[in-house]
């Protein structure tokens, strides 16, 4: 595996760069520290090691408090607790409709970003009702995890019973969190060991336990089960990851759904997907500043392309056609109603039609599909991954991901989402594409997400 310094690739993904800002709430988990500049509030909207990025409203740029190389005390608070303290100095500031951004440089600290996730997650998880953090303990990756393990083995459905019993007893003691994290950790132990009888046996046994009425209550976990559009893991359902759409009407955080939602959505898979959402905008705003006259992109399952709200060089000439090509009709038409003002061409179409050579494309700057081939099998995705290559006109980019088989919510996304994917690991991501022309290649790069949940393959065209 290879992390990259250029971009984003390997700096994004690991937060390792300097100078290259994440947006807050995909590192924060769409509940953000808020920023106190000395005793101005402020929203933060991005940070990097070196500062952050954060607006003030109903300010604007003469104000005194907001004055340029003004020094001062930068302080992140969560829940009225302290995560961050430290001296930083006023970079830069912007006029912005409704107020001020300002870019905010530390003076001798630096954010430790998976530090400070912790950190922020840890004072969340305080700030819940009876104290239920007390019955969780933090995992190496910065997601919470169960105070007890899974018994040694759940090979039985006797033991695998007892166990979900258990769980569900946290649940009757007002144990949300606690429960939803051992929950959790039992799914997992009970996939590895029941092995080829998880999907046909184990996976019939759990969903008929009480504990997947407790499930069921997160309207995430809910939608990807009932499969509303016929498939799980929907652009609507991606739009409640991001903390948009239907995610407005979600249960009140002191429900039992609304728990059992707050911890699903501050999952490590959900995480990742909101990371994947930046680290795509990054990209393409990297391939609309790079090509003189205007990028042309593709994005193959490009569902509601929420990525496009992130990219900032998409407005400013830096994008000529971009192509969205979907087999969903109604995420066809929500790109085009959410995007009226870019040079959007839908493309109603299928991965059959790109294999088949029905559906074609040419000299393409940047080809992506992010989500897909979580759902392909070695060969199409080989061969999808050939065709959307020969699409790329040279010095062209192709961009692919994968769920990884080290995420920890493989076990509850499958029980209780019914939400299937075929994970790979970062050689196996490799290994497809192996079949592209050796002498058409310039560059590959292997690289993954800081917690090893997605790992991503960009591909140089010569």
């Amino acid at each position: 595996m290879k992390n990259s310094p250029e971009f984003g690739r390997g700096a994004v993904a690991g937060f390792r760069s300097r100078r290259r800002r994440v947006d807050a709430a995909a590192l924060f988990g769409g509940e953000p520290p808020a920023l106190l500049f000395d005793d101005e509030q402020m929203v933060l909207k991005n940070i990097s090691a070196s500062g952050s990025g954060a607006f003030a409203s109903d300010r604007d740029t003469g104000d005194d408090a907001l004055e340029v190389s003004r020094l001062g005390v930068l302080r992140l608070m969560q829940h009225g607790e302290e995560i961050f303290c430290g001296a930083a100095r006023i970079a830069r500031t912007e006029n912005q409709s409704g107020g001020t951004f300002a870019g905010l440089a530390l003076e001798s600290d630096e954010f430790d970003l998976a530090d400070l996730q912790r950190r922020n997650f840890a004072a969340i998880m305080r700030a819940l009702p009876g104290a239920q953090a007390q019955s969780l303990t933090q995992g190496d990756n910065g997601f919470l995890r169960a105070d007890r393990k899974p018994s040694e083995s759940l090979f039985g459905f006797e033991n695998l019973n007892a166990e979900l019993d258990r769980v569900s007893e946290r649940f009757s003691r007002g144990d949300i969190i606690g429960g939803m994290a051992d929950g959790r950790e039992v799914l997992l132990k009970a996939r590895a060991d029941f092995g080829p009888r998880w999907r046909d046996e184990a996976v019939d046994e759990i969903r008929r336990h009480e504990l997947a009425t407790f499930a069921h209550r997160c309207p995430l976990t809910r939608r990807s089960f009932n499969r509303p559009r016929g498939y799980p893991g929907d652009a609507p359902l991606l739009d409640q990851i991001y903390g948009l759409g239907e995610a407005v009407l979600w249960p009140h955080p002191a429900t039992i759904g609304g728990q059992v939602s707050f911890f699903v959505v501050h999952s490590s898979a959900c995480w990742a997907v909101r990371l994947r959402r930046e680290i795509l905008a990054r990209e393409i705003d990297r391939t609309c500043a790079g090509v003189e006259g205007g990028a042309r992109i593709l994005s193959v399952a490009c569902g509601h392309l929420r990525e496009l709200e992130l990219a900032e060089r998409v407005r400013d000439g830096g994008l000529k056609t971009f192509y969205a090509l979907d087999q969903d009709g109604e995420s066809i038409k929500e790109v085009r109603d959410s995007f009226p003002d870019l040079p959007i061409e839908t493309v109603e179409g299928s991965v059959r039609g790109i294999i088949s050579k029905k559906t074609t494309f040419e000299d393409i700057d940047f080809a992506y599909a992010a989500g897909l081939l979580d759902y392909l099998v070695a060969p199409v995705a080989m061969r999808l991954i050939e065709r959307m290559f020969s699409f790329l006109k040279p010095g062209g980019c192709l961009l692919v991901a994968n769920f990884t088989p080290a995420g920890e919510d493989i076990g509850y996304m499958e029980a209780f989402m019914d939400w299937w994917l075929i994970y790979r690991t970062s050689d196996e991501l490799r290994e497809l594409l192996s079949g592209l022309p050796g002498d058409e290649v310039a560059n590959i790069e292997i690289y993954e997400d800081m917690r090893g949940v997605v790992t991503y393959a960009v591909v140089e065209k010569a």
